[in-house]
């Protein structure tokens, strides 16, 4: 009982030092919970700040994705087409959409001197020439540069689908060759002049004959000639006028009746 008293008795004397230390922790208390609430605040805000940042950007790069795909080009094209007319494609696509956009190409056009892997641009026209049409830029159809210089140069109207020196295959000496026979445009038509005036007589060429054109060979029918052209668009170009009686029909009587009317 007497320990009671006593620890009383000392509670009593030291109230006031007890009553301040309580307030002293009270307050420590205070301080580190205020600390601790304001540090994950600001870890909160840091961390929605951060978020906000990646969001705007990964919305601007939506944005800018979507601006690319809206872009639309309004391209002609015209020519050995099934419709012909003025077509709206996204920026991205490239001349052989077009074509297939048009319902695809006709029987008689030739694309040997279109490039169908260029990407469209903004009022871009196109233009599909005919087998005939491109044998009449150029009498010999080896000369590939040739008839690049002439759809770029001769026709009246201009076509963005030409195919350039660039695009054509082959070895650097083959290019060299290419690139002398194209310094300039007065080149060209002085070398077109030049097939004109050694054009083998005014033989058939074989590698660029049309129906019509092979017809006039004695011999040779609507049949024959089909016959010709599809057997140098399935196997390439005749290297020989023997070459000729490769073709199912054609046999060594036929041949020696047409060899002097024909050339390669």
């Amino acid at each position: 009982m007497e320990k009671i008293d006593d620890f009383v008795s000392f509670i009593k004397e030291k109230r006031n030092f007890i009553i301040f230390g309580i307030i002293l922790l009270v307050i420590i208390l205070l301080i580190i919970t205020s600390y601790a609430f304001h540090k994950n605040k600001d870890n909160d805000n840091h961390i929605d700040t951060n978020t906000n940042i990646s969001s705007l950007s990964s919305e601007k790069k939506e944005e800018s994705k979507t601006k690319e795909k809206k872009e639309k080009f309004r391209v002609e094209i015209k020519g050995e087409v099934k419709n012909a007319g003025v077509y709206t494609l996204d920026s991205s696509k490239r001349v052989i959409d077009v074509i297939n956009m048009a319902g695809g190409l006709t029987r008689n056009a030739d694309i040997s001197i279109i490039n169908q892997s260029m990407k469209i641009k903004d009022e871009m026209v196109i233009i599909i020439y005919s087998k005939e049409q491109v044998i009449s830029f150029v009498k010999n159809k080896k000369i590939d540069t040739t008839k690049i210089e002439l759809c770029k140069d001769e026709v009246k109207v201009s076509n963005d689908a030409c195919i350039s020196n660039d695009d054509l295959t082959g070895n650097k000496s083959s290019r060299k060759t290419s690139s002398s026979n194209t310094n300039s445009k007065s080149t060209s038509v002085d070398n077109i002049n030049s097939l004109e005036k050694t054009s083998n007589n005014n033989k058939i060429s074989l590698n660029t004959a049309s129906v019509n054109e092979l017809t006039t060979l004695p011999g040779i029918g609507e049949s024959k000639a089909k016959s010709i052209i599809e057997y140098r668009e399935k196997e390439g170009l005749f290297e020989s006028i023997e070459d000729i009686m490769k073709v199912s029909g054609i046999g060594e009587a036929l041949f020696e009746k047409i060899k002097d009317n024909i050339t390669v």
